[in-house]
């Protein structure tokens, strides 16, 4: 993934840039003279997005980054739009019962967390008002 970090020096004559990372909790200082890897992201804070087309900045690094913080949250379901994205947490969670399918039917998509019970309600709902299949 995309490592975050901040720049705190820039050398505009030799295009080395220094950037400060928090990685493990501790802070470390790295120097980089390939300025092409090095991305702007948005800052998302501790939660993440539900949404990722409400990113302002709307790119591989801030993406990325969402992911991983919803992932690391165990949310493992994100929006792009009416894009369910699905990170595999490898381990089983306990939200594909009936009561969870209940809190999802009828639901407008985006009212609640991202989930694949909220795209199949969707589904449903506009076969329902469309009568053609999806």
């Amino acid at each position: 993934y995309v490592l975050p970090g901040e720049v705190i020096e820039f050398h505009r004559a030799g295009q080395v840039i220094t950037v400060q990372a928090v990685i493990g909790g501790k802070s470390q200082v790295f120097t980089l003279t390939n300025l092409s890897s090095v991305r702007r992201r948005q800052d998302l804070g501790q939660e993440g997005v539900n949404d990722m087309i409400t990113l302002s900045d709307l790119n591989e690094a801030s993406l990325l980054w969402n992911l991983k913080i919803r992932y690391d949250k165990e949310q493992i379901y994100t929006y792009t739009g009416s894009i369910l994205v699905s990170v595999n947490p490898y381990k089983m969670f306990d939200i594909y019962g009936l009561d969870a399918v209940k809190r999802y039917e009828g639901q407008i998509l985006g009212t609640l967390p991202p989930h694949i019970f909220a795209i199949g309600s969707a589904c449903y709902s506009r076969l329902g008002k469309d009568h053609r299949a999806q």
